[in-house]
């Protein structure tokens, strides 16, 4: 999906939130929730368990935020968020876990000048080869900031498409990754919906399992084209 449809562009909202269900099934290695284009923006779980966001700028190149310590276990199904304003070059990234907001560090920064524009394919679970084993469920993506409240309540509700919805009309794009066949139908190893009504869904699918738990196991990566329509700086 072109991201510039998704979120808008630098002259409308300038903010971006994304929250999943996520488990990493494997030890010593970087997680991709959801990537925006060539590392432009990008949500992730590195290899020390550090939950992370990355923005790219005109000056200042790439910045990058990430929690003091290891927040997120092995094994274990959390709740993951992010919240960025990109409206303004002293905006940080806000990072939480299970509905806690919690402390972040900025490095190789600070931002400065123009958000850079967001380009090419977008993914989840994996970026130019990197991929790790790991559960996703529940991803949203919303082109604007939600509040503390708001993101406590997705983790406190299970919060499924239409509650999404409810929260904002700036919804962008929800991906359940659903074996239910009720609403648009189950989700698929060959493809996974995008529920918020929007219809952007994934163009391309590799080594991807839909459990009973509605989860993706995800080996390889889900593809979501042309990262500049949601974005459009």
């Amino acid at each position: 999906t072109r991201w510039n449809a998704l979120v808008g562009t630098g002259n409308s909202n300038s903010a971006l939130t994304v929250t999943a269900w996520f488990k990493s099934t494997m030890d010593n290695s970087t997680s991709y929730i959801v990537n925006f284009g060539n590392d432009d923006m990008a949500f992730f779980v590195n290899n020390n368990g550090l939950l992370a966001f990355l923005a790219t700028w005109s000056s200042g190149g790439s910045v990058y935020w990430r929690t003091i310590k290891p927040v997120v276990p092995v094994g274990q199904l959390v709740h993951v968020a992010v919240t960025y304003d990109y409206s303004s070059a002293s905006n940080n990234a806000k990072l939480y876990l299970n509905g806690v907001e919690y402390t972040v560090l900025e490095l190789s920064g600070p931002p400065a000048g123009s958000f850079s524009a967001v380009s090419g394919d977008s993914f989840m679970g994996e970026f130019d080869g990197n991929h790790s084993n790991q559960q996703l469920s529940n991803v949203g993506i919303w082109s604007k900031v939600l509040s503390s409240s708001e993101i406590k309540r997705i983790y406190d509700g299970g919060v499924s498409p239409t509650e999404a919805l409810s929260l904002s009309e700036d919804l962008a794009a929800y991906y359940q990754f659903t074996s239910d066949d009720s609403g648009l139908g189950r989700d698929t190893s060959a493809q996974i919906l995008d529920r918020s009504g929007n219809n952007r869904h994934s163009t391309a699918v590799s080594n991807v399992t839909i459990s009973r738990e509605d989860s993706a196991t995800l080996v390889e990566a889900i593809v979501f084209p042309s990262a500049s329509e949601i974005f459009g700086v």
